[in-house]
Order: C-alpha cells, then structure tokens, then sequence
C-alpha cells in the first residue's frame, strides 16, 4: 500500500486534520481536568516540581527527536519504499542521542535538587521521564511512517487510549500517596504499552523495521535534519525557558501556578499543529514535482489558519 491511494488530496487533508484536532481537544480537555485534581492533590508546590521535571524532559525528547520526524514525512511521502528503512534507523538513532542525553538530563535532575530547591521526589520524576523515552523512541517513528502514509486517524484515536491510560493509572496511584514519582512511573509504563501498540499499527500499513548498523546513511540523516531541531527547540521551547528561571528564583510553588494558564493555551495551539502536519506529505510530494501547485497550496493554507486564529484571537 502506498500514500498515494485512496480519497483525494482535499478528502485526506481533512480526514487527517479534523480527527487528530477532535481526539487531541479530547486529551486536552482530559489533561485539563486532571491538571486541576493533580494540583488538588499535589498542590502548588508538587505541581510545579513535576511541570520542572516535564519541561526537561521535553527539552531532552526535543533533542533525542532531532528533527527525524519531518525529515521521515518528507522522504517517505515521496518515496513508501523507505519506510522499512527509516522505522529501523531513525528509532536506532533516536536511541544513540538519548544516551548522549541521558546523562546531561541526570546531572541536570541533581543540580536543581542540590542548588535550585527542586524536591527530591521531583528530580527522580524526571530521571523516569527521560527513561520513557526510551520506548517513546520506536512509537515516535512508527508515528512518523503513519503520518507519510497520511493515515493520521489511527494513531490520533490511540493518543485517546494512551490518555484515558494515564489518568486510570496515575489518578490511583496519586490518591494512594505518591505523588510526582506515580506520574512520572505511569509516564514509563503507558510509554510502553502505547509501544507495542505502533508495532500493530504499522504492520497493517505492511511496514516492517529494518535493524542495521547505523553507516553513512545515517549520518547523511542527521546532517539534514539538525536545522530541523533548531527549528523545533525555537518554535515549540524557546518561550518555555522562563520556567527554568522562576524554579530557583522563586521555587516549585510559583511555577505550579505561573503554568496552569499553558494548559488552556495547549488547546488553542492544536489547530495549526495539526492542520499544518496533515498537509506536511502532500506539500511534500508536490515540492518534489509540482512547484507551483505548491506555492498555491501553501498560499492557500495560510490563509486558511489566518481565517481560523483571527476570529479565535478576538474572541479569546
């Protein structure tokens, strides 16, 4: 089976669009109440240790992505053939960079335990975060090798599955007493189950990994992906780093509250997420043959996301 078949381009923009919006608005209306009962439970001060140790860990699952996942949409939308090939490589060198990373992420889990008042409990919640990475490495190219497929559905209604997993495991483990070490452990379980569910997942697209010896293809890979990592820290991090400040400047209390507006924020940012990776493929290939139906398209879609945030702005 190959991207190419099945409804037309303006049929698969949508279908991809629209349910990964719908199920993602699901998640974050779950989150957002979670995040309520968390902060009854845990308080300000627990909440905000653990928004530290989440914040790091999206720093070092940044990294460990390197930009992989939209150079994977880019070339196997143009070419199906490689996603074999790139299931393998890219969860092999997504492992290799968490093992850079690992240890920069533990020094990082102690100085703010030494020096910055981050409680204990909060610095081993992150050590567990960055090891659910681990399995988070396979599920993040299976997802990858979905989304070139434009076959987003799927793996959009198993974020529903992975999110009602999280609360039915961490909300027991919370009331019984332990706190942002339960949240981080239920991280590393569901990481694991949601794992084993991707490998399904893309044997029925009749993909199956390619294991070798990361060589000059790989380094070819990292080569083209690191402005894409620039990218992706600027966009999506860069704004985050006050948080980094406030913790030793005014402690875990005060970043539990200054973080609770992001949850609402969260929502409204999943429409040009979304909007923009469900047409990622298709700009893809017509980049690689169609010019100008390109620049049409990409004109098109802007304006189509202004339409949508100018109103959205207003009203918010």
């Amino acid at each position: 089976m190959t991207a190419q078949t099945g409804p037309n381009a303006v049929q698969r923009f949508a279908r991809n669009s629209l349910v990964p919006i719908a199920t993602q608005l699901v998640n974050k209306t779950v989150d957002l109440g979670f995040a309520f009962a968390m902060l009854r439970i845990l308080g300000p001060g627990g909440s905000g240790s653990y928004d530290v140790a989440v914040l790091i860990w999206t720093y070092a699952k940044t990294f460990t992505d390197f930009g992989l996942q939209q150079l994977t949409i880019r070339d196997v939308a143009q070419r199906p053939n490689l996603a074999g090939e790139y299931l393998g490589l890219t969860t092999i060198l997504r492992l290799l960079l968490w093992l850079v990373t690992f240890p920069i992420a533990g020094g990082i889990a102690f100085g703010y335990w030494h020096w910055f008042n981050l409680s204990a409990a909060g610095a081993l919640a992150m050590i567990l975060l960055i090891l659910s990475i681990v399995p988070d490495s396979y599920s993040d190219a299976a997802n990858s090798i979905c989304i070139a497929y434009e076959r987003m559905e799927s793996p959009a209604v198993l974020t529903v599955v992975k999110n009602v997993l999280k609360v039915a495991i961490a909300l027991p483990l919370l009331l019984a007493g332990w706190g942002v070490i339960g949240l981080a452990a239920t991280a590393l379980i569901v990481n694991l189950l949601t794992a084993g569910c991707f490998v399904w997942l893309v044997r029925r697209l009749g993909v199956r990994a390619v294991w070798q010896r990361p060589g000059p293809e790989a380094h070819g890979l990292l080569v083209e992906s690191w402005p894409l990592l620039i990218n992706n820290l600027l966009v999506g991090l860069f704004f985050r780093v006050d948080t980094l400040v406030l913790q030793p400047a005014r402690g875990s209390v005060e970043v539990g509250i200054y973080n609770m507006p992001y949850k609402f924020l969260n929502l409204l940012l999943l429409i040009p997420q979304y909007g923009t990776l469900a047409l990622f493929p298709h700009l893809s290939r017509l980049a690689a043959s169609h010019a100008e139906a390109l620049a049409r398209t990409y004109a098109l879609a802007v304006k189509l996301l202004l339409a949508l945030a100018l109103p959205i702005c207003v009203a918010t």
